[in-house]
């Protein structure tokens, strides 16, 4: 008890932390993260407190979206409709004061939702790497835009992230499990007069522990991909980079951790990474140096590519805000989130069914059922 309160004198001199009684000893409140045990011992993390604060102060915004429809909103983004097209931005070196004016508005409205995106609501990472590329020209139909995003998460206020340690934690070992995917060319043809023209492709990261997120990425890929196979083995790349860091980091805590499963719906990409025959390809010293690390990484045993059909890969909720089915996206959502019906330790088994054994670790065959025991499936 006493390590405790000195633990919590301590943090909360740079930190907001509310804890519970003092005989259970949980943190409720941490910067903004409401967190709360379940009965039945999982951890459930939201921030209903920071998304009404936003309603409240952009009120007049929201109430004012579609001339006051109140149709829910189903996605963070309109079906059919770009409302974050570099093409619709005003020119920065010439704006009038009503310019600039809807530019503060949409800085203000973007920093606020970046703040959830961040840390709890993966589900409009998209969208927000969409409109935070238009933080220097926004226009007022970006302000729809940005106001759609965060009508949505009024309207789902309530989604959570939900821990629970008893999944794929074989004797008390967090398991990571890293899912991947891109989309080709889905940035928008743009002649804004910047480096190139716009069809840059983005990658998509999720990393899973305890049954949900622990982090997540949707970014627009630096230079344009002229492939889709390109587009994968960048993401992949990128993946690659963030599974290293949480090894590592486990690895540092004391957890003795190896071959962790990545998951990717393109069959090219993973050849990549395996050194598969003609996949792997000769090119620039910036791709063949990409290449040689991911191969690196699977020889050392610390990760395991491993393919996935694309309905089942959330990865691809974070490549488009708007997908053709509602039911794939829900499940995706739940999925993620650690809410879906089927437990994640039976899911990620199913998951890796089809997974006959590698030879690529240099300390030799991995077998399906080795790879089982260690995710604790």
């Amino acid at each position: 008890a006493s390590a405790f309160n000195g633990f919590h004198k301590q943090i909360s001199k740079d930190f907001d932390v509310t804890i519970g009684s003092t005989d259970q000893r949980d943190v409720k409140i941490w910067n903004g993260l409401e967190i709360r045990r379940l009965d039945d011992g999982r951890i459930c993390v939201t921030q209903v407190s920071k998304i009404r604060e936003m309603a409240r102060e952009y009120k007049t915004v929201l109430d004012g979206l579609d001339n006051g429809r109140r149709t829910k909103a189903v996605s963070p983004e309109y079906s059919g409709e770009n409302n974050f097209d570099p093409n619709d931005g005003v020119d920065p070196n010439n704006m009038t004061p009503e310019e600039r004016e809807t530019l503060r508005l949409y800085q203000s409205m973007v920093g606020s939702i970046m703040y959830v995106a961040t840390y709890t609501r993966f589900d409009v990472a998209h969208a927000l790497a969409k409109a935070s590329r238009l933080m220097h020209r926004a226009s007022i139909k970006h302000i729809r835009g940005i106001a759609r995003v965060m009508r949505y998460l009024v309207e789902h206020e309530d989604l959570a992230l939900v821990y629970d340690g008893t999944q794929c934690m074989p004797g008390g070992t967090p398991r990571i499990f890293a899912f991947v995917d891109s989309d080709y060319g889905g940035e928008p043809m743009h002649a804004t007069g910047e480096k190139d023209l716009g069809r840059k492709s983005t990658s998509s990261i999720i990393i899973m522990c305890a049954g949900a997120p622990i982090y997540w990425k949707s970014k627009l890929q630096k230079s344009v991909a002229i492939s889709s196979d390109e587009a994968e083995f960048r993401a992949l790349n990128v993946a690659m980079k963030e599974v290293a860091f949480c090894y590592y980091f486990l690895k540092e805590m004391g957890y003795d951790i190896s071959y962790t499963p990545v998951f990717c719906d393109a069959a090219v990409g993973i050849s990549h990474m395996k050194r598969d025959g003609n996949s792997w390809l000769e090119g620039t010293k910036q791709y063949e140096t990409e290449l040689s690390y991911a191969f690196s990484l699977c020889k050392s045993g610390m990760v395991v590519p491993i393919k996935i059909g694309t309905d089942d890969n959330p990865a691809d909720l974070l490549t488009k805000s708007n997908m053709k089915n509602n039911d794939v996206t829900k499940n995706h959502i739940d999925r993620i989130s650690g809410n879906a019906k089927v437990d994640f330790s039976t899911w990620v088994r199913r998951q890796l069914s089809s997974f006959d054994g590698t030879s690529m670790p240099s300390d030799g065959f991995l077998h399906k059922e080795q790879l089982f025991a260690l995710c604790g499936v």
